[in-house]
């Protein structure tokens, strides 16, 4: 390599004989005339444009050299081109009719190099294209490079055919170029610690040959596309744009449900900003070899950083990088703190544009040191409305089917909740009814005579029930613990899917003769599809138990955030929760459901804040007034205090209890006797204290919720129009309390 080493070498004296090329060549204290400045000025410019030519050719042959080191041949003569095409264009670079002597003198210099350069490049080119075209390598090569020659992905996704060397670019197949040395053992290069078996493993094992991934190809989840393009494709297009404070960060976790396009989201990044895509698992990082594991890391960043721009994409990065534990194995500990070190080891370098990504539906199990370096947090969300919409019409382009618009729109209604993947299962049986239902007749009837898809294929698939069992969950933490059963995060064993399982003990409902309500209840949950209701997926049982699937809600309950923070602002106040509420209330009562019991405990926080009905035990479904006294004491509305008929509007006057409660922190109504608490609810005994201050807005709304006269109440609309709501609330219905 002594070549490499002259050429590297004549590179820094030139920076360094001329690290002020401009400076010293004026006089400020000398008078010219404005022609002769304006000369000035273009002979620096020129210089200037020279200089430039000459860093971006350096930076081209470091990466060549490195490539070479590392036995990467092909990559080495993608970088020896572009450098070969700089050069070319710094040679045809005009010089100025009228230029001075020392100006002249530099020029002079900087061409000859230029003309050197240029030869020993394309020296290097023709030695490396005989190498990978199969025939004799000069004996001037790299012993390194002479040990492993492995073909690679390029800058855009290239390839090499077997046959024709630098031809057939479009399917990449990696060769093994060995040439026979002395010895049949690889050569290991102590120096960097890797060799060429573990580049060769992570050339076959984990650069991702699959097909590009295009923006087209993920539906929806704009939010996170626009955080890509900022963070990895607009900077690996436009480096002159994003340095300094916009200099991108080199760190990304995509997190969320599984199923929702999270690796597709990171190919998709990939294939739009022409990076080599490195698709990493924990088979392909881990060794029953001692320190294999660390030296694989170490290898996996080394080969990264010779093909940047590039991304390096860890699916399910929580089974690699999960919380350091004290009783951990020792080679678990080690491979975290190699990736760890190498991390850090890419982010101090400005000019390597290396990307760190992971995905995970699991988080809070990240170890902090792995959060802290993945600086961007996405979350990738269940697909809304118009997303399922998006979604079900590209699964079924192409496909024989019949679906009118109101039917898709009803269907699309009737999927929410589903992920990305659900639906792809859904379309797929769904296509599948018309060959079952052909029987014995499928061996002799023509393709054309199968039957349409239609809303009735897949609703018969979407209403078929699956038999759960207790194996097919994973049993996690508790919860919590109720008076007739507890909760625990439990994880489904197929798709790794969190839910929470509500274990309900068949004794103690004979006990106290709940039977009926829990049916109730299991059945008003399971039918109501909102984003603020917590959703029942199913449920089973066993001899002893009843066990209820739920959505599990990340952050508990909001009773816990209220002891917490003892009192909300009006703004969290107004969008997580009483707007939030409003419109899931607003849903249940189009379904002719009463809930009849909104306290608190009752409502959950998902992992982004937003808010869930979590409880329906006292609900029902009725068109008609009731006369059951239910519910918990200082939210229980006067009719049903004295007794008396109550409808929809308890739910409303509840509304106004927790409007009070969030902003001051304790109900209006309590007391210290339930008779006194009854009291003042009858005659509603309502005061707003001086401290906390809130706004007349503020207490507008609650005076017209806490109205004895149900009728007068306002209505559910009439909350969501009031002046309060309009000035405080989030159409997100999220906020971080």
């Amino acid at each position: 390599m002594s070549f490499i080493k002259d050429i590297i070498d004549s590179l820094g004296s030139i920076f360094s004989n001329d690290s002020s090329p401009f400076e010293s060549e004026r006089n400020p204290s000398s008078s010219t005339m404005d022609g002769v400045a304006g000369t000035s000025i273009t002979n620096e410019r020129t210089a200037y444009k020279l200089k430039g030519y000459f860093e971006l050719a350096k930076e081209e042959i470091a990466k060549a050299v490195r490539a070479e080191e590392w036995g990467l041949v092909d990559d080495a003569i993608i970088h020896y081109k572009n450098a070969q095409r700089i050069l070319t264009e710094a040679s045809s670079t005009p010089v100025p009719s009228y230029i001075s002597t020392s100006e002249h003198e530099k020029v002079k210099s900087y061409r000859q190099k230029i003309s050197k350069w240029q030869s020993q490049v394309s020296d290097r080119l023709q030695a490396l294209n005989r190498r990978a075209g199969g025939t004799s390598t000069s004996k001037s090569t790299s012993p390194h490079a002479q040990t492993a020659a492995v073909s690679s992905t390029s800058n855009f996704r290239k390839s090499i055919s077997p046959n024709s060397p630098r031809s057939s670019r479009n399917k990449p197949v990696v060769r093994n170029q060995t040439e026979k040395t002395g010895s049949s053992k690889p050569l290991a290069e102590a120096g960097n610690g890797y060799d060429s078996k573990l580049v060769e493993m992570i050339n076959t094992a984990i650069v991702d040959r699959s097909p590009s991934v295009k923006w087209e190809d993920v539906a929806g989840l704009e939010k996170a596309k626009q955080a890509l393009m900022e963070m990895v494709i607009l900077p690996a297009k436009r480096r002159d744009l994003f340095t300094g404070l916009r200099r991108p960060a080199r760190g990304l976790l995509l997190f969320g449900p599984p199923g929702n396009g999270k690796t597709m989201l990171a190919k998709a990044v990939a294939s739009e900003s022409q990076a080599t895509f490195f698709n990493v698992s924990a088979s392909s990082l881990t060794s029953k070899w001692v320190g294999e594991g660390e030296k694989l890391v170490r290898t996996l960043f080394m080969v990264a950083i010779s093909r940047q721009p590039c991304v390096i994409f860890i699916d399910e990065i929580d089974s690699i990088m999960s919380t350091r534990m004290a009783n951990e194995n020792d080679a678990s500990r080690r491979l975290k703190s190699e990736f760890l070190i190498q991390f850090d080891g890419v982010t101090s370098n400005p000019n390597d544009l290396v990307i760190v990504m992971g995905a995970t539906n699991k988080p809070q199990e990240l170890d902090d040191a792995v959060l802290r370096r993945l600086v961007k947090r996405i979350y990738v969300p269940l697909p809304d409305e118009n997303v399922r919409r998006l979604l079900l019409k590209h699964k079924l382009k192409g496909q024989a089917f019949s679906l009118p618009g109101g039917d898709l729109e009803r269907l699309v209604r009737e999927t929410e909740g589903y992920s990305g993947s659900d639906l792809q299962a859904l379309c797929e049986e769904a296509a599948m009814m018309p060959i079952r239902e052909l029987g014995t007749n499928i061996l002799t009837v023509k393709a054309n005579q199968v039957s349409r898809m239609d809303t009735k294929t897949a609703e018969r698939e979407d209403n078929r029930k699956r038999e759960w069992s207790l194996q097919d969950f994973e049993i996690g933490r508790p919860l919590g613990k109720g008076k007739f059963g507890r909760v625990y995060l439990v994880r489904e064993v197929k798709s790794k899917y969190p839910v929470a399982l509500k274990i309900i003990f068949k004794e103690q409902i004979e006990k106290y003769k709940i039977q009926h309500q829990l049916r109730r209840e299991m059945e008003i949950q399971s039918s109501l599809r909102h984003p603020n209701i917590l959703r029942l997926y199913g449920w089973f049982h066993d001899d002893e138990r009843i066990f209820l699937i739920l959505e599990y809600a990340h952050r508990g309950e909001l009773y816990r955030e209220l002891r917490k923070h003892r009192r909300f602002t009006e703004q969290q106040a107004a969008t997580v929760y009483i707007a939030s509420l409003t419109n899931a209330l607003a849903y249940c009562h189009e379904n002719h459901v009463i809930h009849r019991d909104i306290k608190p405990e009752n409502l959950l926080l998902d992992h982004e804040g937003r808010l869930k009905i979590g409880d329906f035990g006292w609900s029902v479904q009725s068109r008609s007034k009731r006369h059951t006294m239910c519910g918990t004491l200082d939210y229980l509305a006067p009719e049903m205090v004295e007794n008396k008929e109550h409808d929809y509007a308890v739910d409303n006057w509840t509304l106004g209890i927790l409007c009070y409660e969030f902003l001051y922190g304790a109900p209006p109504f309590e007391a210290e006797s339930q008779k006194d608490t009854f009291r003042r609810i009858v005659k509603v005994d309502l005061s707003f204290p001086s401290a906390p201050s809130i706004s007349a807005e503020a207490k507008h709304l609650i005076s017209r919720l806490l109205v004895k006269d149900s009728s007068k109440r306002l209505s559910l609309q009439k909350i969501m129009e009031h002046p309060w709501i309009i000035k405080n609330a989030n159409p997100r219905g999220t906020c971080d309390v």
